[in-house]
């Protein structure tokens, strides 16, 4: 169930094992990521972090530092102890895409997007499969200024059967921006704000209201 996207069944399945075996660590993150997915039972999936964390040491040390990874990310925002925990997972096994990820997306907080690049691309080449770093390898290249290979790589990303598509139109949107080009960036944030709600389409509809109120057009951002 989990890897077909039945996130409520797969969540069913690991409460059903917790159930069975009170000390299986990996089924309470598993249970947690599940419930996250399905964008439901919130507080339920904290509880479950809470408690995978707790008996983290029953793991082996890969499961354990993505554990610890994810716990230290979501549940109480210490970015740091998060970048070292999944730098742990990678030295590990460098084919943890997910972790890999997880990293891009954690440098470019740091506003170091050079390794937030590196990561991205080791998280492509583990899972070429994966949507979200063919998504996420854009945002650095706009901040190293390198727009030809954004563009380049927003266009590969769309090829993907399964694109994170609110990101890659916010991301053409910014280039557009920065570029001098407001009547495009307005349209393509337009799009951005229409996809499946979430924050980077919470994001696009905030952009769209500033873009629109500085360049006059206050009538268009009050129907926003």
């Amino acid at each position: 169930h989990y890897g077909q996207g039945e996130h409520l069944k797969a969540a069913a399945a690991f409460e059903e094992a917790i159930r069975l075996d009170s000390g299986f660590a990996m089924a309470y993150m598993r249970a947690a990521t599940a419930y996250v997915n399905a964008a439901t039972r919130a507080a339920r999936a904290d509880t479950l972090r809470r408690l995978a964390f707790a008996k983290r040491e029953r793991l082996p040390e890969l499961e354990r530092a993505m554990v610890e990874g994810v716990y230290y990310l979501v549940t109480v925002a210490r970015r740091d102890s998060a970048i070292a925990a999944f730098e742990r997972v990678v030295a590990l096994d460098s084919t943890q895409s997910t972790a890999w990820n997880q990293l891009g997306i954690l440098y470019g907080g740091i506003r170091e997007p050079a390794r937030a690049l590196a990561a991205f691309r080791h998280a492509i080449a583990a899972d070429s499969t994966n949507p979200q770093p063919r998504a996420n390898v854009v945002s650095p290249l706009i901040d190293l200024g390198r727009f030809s290979e954004a563009r380049t790589m927003i266009d590969d990303a769309f090829r993907h059967p399964r694109p994170i598509t609110s990101v890659l139109l916010a991301d053409a949107a910014s280039i557009e921006f920065l570029e001098g080009r407001y009547d495009t960036a307005a349209v393509l944030l337009d799009r951005a704000r229409r996809q499946p709600r979430s924050n980077v389409t919470r994001g696009a509809s905030q952009n769209l209201v500033d873009l629109n109120r500085g360049r006059g057009k206050l009538v268009e951002s009050a129907q926003l």
